[in-house]
């Protein structure tokens, strides 16, 4: 049985040398971890990844990081978001690996400039959190852990920034507040862009993380809300 965690750079794999959040929760529970996030991804690609995921007996607990609305998806392309596709760097270096990859990138940066359509994107996002509530449910022998990674509200919009959606699963357990939260909290970058941290999070913020999920696993119930203990670091 093992941990397996699907979404963007949020929940990443590390190195030899560096265990992230979910590294350090399969050692407390004696679990492997399998960390599937694919970095600039959305989450259309976490409920792909989750849906053509073959191996799902074998999950214990499956740990979602629920990306930006605004990024794209496409089975074979990553990443395909708004800062990505605007980036002249790696607009060349798509271009390099073939006329397919070429056209793929050109389109997606037409649709930002022509065809993207803000609220229409957060409504359809929020219907896929409902789609996974009704799929999860087939999956009792698994344990949900819902995590975001941009604030957001229930209502499905934010006004402040305009960035995600924040939903509260009714199949899972959900982790307040999101990610990006708790990787302002130590060292972060001038440049967030260029962010060389695992998972985005200080290494202090990685066992506060760690603490929380294992809290919650222990305590599970589906539609809970488990709240991040900045003081539970030991």
């Amino acid at each position: 049985m093992k941990i397996v965690g699907f979404g963007d750079s949020f929940i990443i794999n590390g190195s030899p040398n560096e265990r992230t959040y979910l590294d350090q929760l399969g050692f407390k529970l004696n679990l492997e971890v399998e960390m599937r996030g694919q970095p600039g991804t959305g989450p259309w690609h976490a409920f792909f990844d989750f849906i053509k995921y073959k191996d799902k007996e074998s999950i214990d607990i499956a740990v979602f990081a629920w990306s930006d609305h605004l990024r794209l998806y496409h089975p074979e392309v990553t990443p395909l978001n708004y800062t990505s596709v605007q980036d002249p760097k790696r607009f060349a270096l798509e271009k390099s690996l073939g006329s397919q990859y070429d056209k793929i990138w050109e389109t997606a940066r037409m649709y930002y400039k022509y065809l993207y359509d803000d609220e229409k994107t957060k409504y359809e996002t929020l219907g896929l959190y409902h789609l996974m509530d009704y799929m999860l449910v087939e999956y009792s022998k698994i344990k949900f852990v819902h995590m975001f990674c941009y604030p957001g509200d229930r209502k499905g919009f934010t006004p402040a920034d305009g960035r995600s959606i924040e939903y509260l699963f009714k199949i899972g357990t959900n982790i307040r507040p999101e990610l990006m939260y708790l990787s302002r909290l130590e060292d972060f970058p001038k440049d967030n862009v260029i962010d060389t941290r695992l998972c985005h999070m200080a290494p202090r913020m990685h066992t506060v993380l760690c603490n929380t999920l294992y809290d919650a696993i222990k305590n599970y119930k589906n539609g809970s809300i488990v709240h991040i203990n900045y003081d539970n670091s030991q």
